[in-house]
């Protein structure tokens, strides 16, 4: 069980953490969210210990708890070395087999250097790693990333029959939905909870929101005829003070009672004042600029847009691709799926021109200006700012800072060069960039990785209205439905296994 209590934490005068609860009890699930940077990361350091809050407490009494963080740090150490670092015991290595063996990496040869491991199973060697001392807390951060339809299943099952706690941030709203008993959302500091998976969670933010908006404009409605109200009893009170007579003319009677109705009024004008500045402190609820986020780029229905024929490619006497064939037309959209490693990344790279094939050819139809988004290859200049790799599309500054600002990029980090940038800050410039581009075809291999949810939000609305095709490689299920997939072309070890509409 996990137990923290008036959580505080400042950085650099910047409070991340602020008086922030949060509890896990046993064998439950508590999806952590938030925006990048809220302080999701830095909560679960300090329940590790590895950060001291500046206030509060955490109890985490006779639990063993295991972490795994976003990106781990292989340096040059190989798997077996990796995870014996974890876990020192040397006459313990059948433990190490058999957590292997758990994850799906019972076959990989353990004295290679844990980082030549793709990126899927460089996460599964990461949980190996945390169940290696039978822990009954488990902290994950951001553990779906680059784990294929298969690892999510399995990572799924896993969590459901775990005993012990887990406290998970996670971006993927599907994954969320299918093992969470409890959201606990951490904004400005604070934490609130939502009993339920994300698609409850989501449904109460939109009703509370839609509170605080009634709210406002109720106040808004009150304060509007208490200044009307006030105003005429400010008015009635200077006419009385003038106009007072009295039918016997005793100037005293006459100014004891004056007085004594001008001084009921202004009671009454200033008891309404004090209703007045109790309906100022109803604050406006934020509204974010809807700035516009659109995607050029429109091409005709029966346009061929790419013509894949008896394609081959081959990395070190492995063939990846063999013998593919497929045809995308007009405004489709196609998904590529497929386990990792089965050769999904290879295709969209030789779309996009960045490797060629061994044999056959997947030319782009004539006159098809294309965008292509990859987390490996986003074709930015890690020394310019973010302005000028906006700028060098051809776009006015304008436009530059709307997409910027749409995809919750401040101006202050758009001046910033790239390299200060932060994964999931850099992912979102490389987007914006392609938001400002003309294309008819977009090439995504896994565009939502490392994006928080309001931003996978903005870019699936564009993405939904874009009028050219698209050739995409993703395991986000609300993703894909969002797009609206018309095809998908699966593949396995190297060959398609089905193309269906």
């Amino acid at each position: 069980m996990i137990i923290l209590k008036d959580i505080s934490k400042t950085y650099r005068d910047k409070a991340v953490l602020d008086e922030a609860e949060l509890s896990v009890k046993q064998h439950e699930v508590v999806g952590l969210v938030g925006k990048n940077g809220a302080g999701k990361t830095t909560l679960m350091r300090i329940v590790l210990a590895e950060v001291e809050p500046d206030g509060g407490n955490v109890q985490t009494s006779d639990e063993i708890v295991g972490y795994l963080p976003q990106h781990s740090d292989f340096g040059e150490l190989t798997i077996r070395d990796f995870l014996l670092s974890k876990l020192p015991e040397v006459h313990l290595e059948w433990k190490i087999k058999e957590k292997l063996t758990i994850v799906g990496l019972e076959g990989v040869d353990i004295t290679k250097k844990a980082s030549s491991l793709s990126g899927g199973q460089k996460t599964w060697l990461g949980l190996a790693a945390l169940l290696l001392p039978e822990p009954t807390v488990l902290l994950l951060d951001e553990p779906t990333n680059n784990l294929d339809v298969k690892g999510l299943e399995w990572l799924i099952n896993f969590l459901k029959n775990f005993k012990g706690s887990v406290l998970l941030t996670s971006h993927d709203r599907a994954f969320l939905d299918q093992t969470v008993d409890r959201i606990v959302n951490l904004n400005n500091g604070k934490t609130k909870n939502y009993g339920g998976n994300y698609t409850f969670y989501r449904e109460q933010k939109k009703l509370e929101h839609q509170a605080r908006v009634e709210r406002y404009e109720q106040s808004q409605i009150e304060q509007k005829k208490l200044k009307k109200t006030i105003v005429e009893k400010k008015e009635k009170a200077r006419h009385v003070h003038n106009h007072f007579k009295q039918s016997d003319n005793d100037k005293l009677a006459k100014a004891f009672f004056k007085n004594r109705v001008t001084v009921k009024i202004d009671k009454q004008a200033s008891a309404l004042e004090s209703r007045l500045e109790r309906l100022d402190e109803v604050q406006r609820p934020i509204e974010r600029k809807n700035y516009k986020v659109e995607l050029e780029g429109s091409v005709s229905s029966n346009k061929l847009i790419i013509r894949a024929d008896s394609l081959v490619k081959c990395f070190d006497n492995h063939t990846v691709l063999d013998d593919l064939s497929f045809e995308l037309y007009g405004d489709e959209r196609l998904w590529v799926s497929g386990a990792n490693g089965s050769g999904k990344s290879t295709l969209l790279k030789l779309a996009a021109g960045v490797i060629k094939p061994d044999s056959g050819g997947l030319p782009i139809g004539e006159n098809v200006h294309f965008g292509y988004f990859s987390q490996e290859e986003m074709g930015l200049n890690m020394k310019q700012t973010g302005l000028a790799e906006l700028l060098s599309t051809g776009a006015d500054a304008q436009s530059c800072y709307q997409e910027a600002m749409s995809l919750h990029i401040t101006e202050q980090d758009l001046k910033k060069p790239l390299s200060e940038l932060s994964r999931g800050q850099i992912a979102k410039l490389a987007f914006a960039k392609l938001l400002l581009g003309d294309n008819e075809l977009l090439i995504l291999d896994e565009p939502t990785n490392h994006l928080e949810i309001e931003t996978r939000e903005q870019i699936e609305a564009a993405l939904s209205r874009y009028k050219g095709a698209m050739l995409v490689a993703s395991h986000d299920k609300y993703f894909l439905d969002a797009i609206g997939v018309t095809k998908e072309l699966s593949i396995d070890d190297g060959k398609v296994t089905r193309l269906s509409a």
